[in-house]
């Protein structure tokens, strides 16, 4: 993982959501042995990537063990419920930097009472602090807890997925609410669910083709490809010296 995450810092060319799922696993606060370089070239995503296009996101379950140089630079906080004082702490700490410490108080307070699916959303560059509803999962979920006696299914075949339609559906969050006036300034705190759109048909935008190259992804998983294969190879050579 250390040679793809260098490869794709190398190549990435244009915008690129990148998602870390657990986050702690790719730059935790105490590294394993050897991976020290996976750590080094996330923080080099996290901290210089935005001039190469890069949005990271950092999902993970223990704030506490995710690496602080790298939880330090996040611009935008989702925080679902959180019962361990360790990884409250370690959201005090971004609360802290953004210089509002009463309601990083009231906030923290709240965590380890949220029911599932509630969340604070807080993204103090555009003024929003809001609680949040999310809807439940109506795709397949791979991460669900068996219940007792059920044996998972293993989907055989991969879903085809239409990236042009997931991008013209958040393009079009952008103008839902033509009418709704902007934020002048200052922090907006709101106990009003947000809803994200429910999974069913598509939105008639979706169908809308976008006339940004490489959303198909393949040209840009080749180029990746490329500089990742070579890297393999060139290791192989050093340690057969």
């Amino acid at each position: 993982m250390a040679a793809f995450s260098e490869a794709l810092y190398e190549t990435n060319e244009e915008p690129l959501h990148l998602v870390f799922d657990e986050a702690d696993l790719w730059a935790p606060q105490r590294p394993i042995k050897g991976w020290e370089g996976l750590l080094g070239h996330i923080e080099e995503i996290v901290r210089r990537g935005r001039v190469r296009g890069f949005i990271p996101w950092l999902i993970t379950q223990r704030p506490a063990v995710v690496h602080k140089d790298v939880l330090s630079q996040a611009d935008i906080l989702i925080a679902m419920k959180l019962t361990a004082s360790q990884d409250r702490d370690a959201i005090g700490a971004w609360i802290e930097g953004q210089g509002d410490r009463q309601e990083g108080k009231r906030i923290l307070g709240d965590l380890p009472r949220l029911q599932r699916g509630e969340g604070y959303l807080w993204a103090p560059g555009r003024g929003i602090l809001e609680r949040a509803s999310f809807p439940a999962i109506c795709t397949f979920d791979s991460s669900r807890t068996p219940k007792r006696g059920e044996r998972l299914a293993t989907p055989r075949t991969l879903a085809r997925v239409d990236l042009t339609a997931i991008v013209a559906a958040l393009a079009a969050v952008e103008t839902d609410q033509p009418g709704k006036p902007k934020q002048s300034g200052g922090m907006r705190s709101s106990s009003t669910s947000w809803r994200p759109r429910r999974c069913g048909s598509p939105p008639s935008s979706c169908k809308t083709a976008s006339s940004r190259p490489g959303l198909n992804g393949l040209p840009r998983l080749r180029r990746v490809r490329r500089p990742l294969r070579m890297t393999r190879h060139a290791r192989g050579a050093k340690s057969e010296n």
